[in-house]
């Protein structure tokens, strides 16, 4: 499990509650930096983070920066990706913004698309997903 710092404050909750500690925590986010900041921060620090812990897998959540440039970690490094919380779209990319661009993005450099809900999973057949890429979680 890495970390890149973004949202500590709900991560810290969820790690404490599952008895969890990362095995990288790359503390990236710095107060007012751009998202082009925070691209470079996240590419370079979850490529170290890929090269070193060699994993087969790279399974990000959500639909925030480090999401995104860790599921193009993955594809850079022609790993297989997973997205817990595909499908979810408000239909209008600049709301939220950047957050929807970053839900888009990752479901088409994902392979396993985990849809939280059945609108979700529409959302992603109307895209042209294959099925057998799309699990529904709730």
């Amino acid at each position: 499990m890495a970390l890149t710092g973004q949202h500590t404050d709900l991560v810290d909750q969820a790690l404490a509650a599952f008895d969890l500690e990362p095995d990288y925590d790359l503390g990236i986010m710095r107060p007012d930096q751009s998202l082009y900041d925070v691209a470079g921060g996240c590419l370079e620090g979850l490529r170290e983070v890929v090269a070193d812990a060699g994993p087969d897998v790279v399974l990000v959540q959500g639909d925030t920066a480090t999401v995104l440039f860790g599921g193009l970690v993955g594809f850079f490094e022609r790993l297989r990706v997973g997205h817990v919380e595909a499908g979810l779209r408000s239909h209008d990319k600049w709301a939220p913004f950047p957050e929807e661009i970053f839900r888009r993005l990752t479901d088409v450099v994902s392979d396993f698309l985990f849809a939280p809900t059945a609108g979700a999973v529409e959302n992603l057949r109307r895209e042209g997903v294959e099925e057998e890429r799309i699990h529904r979680t709730g």
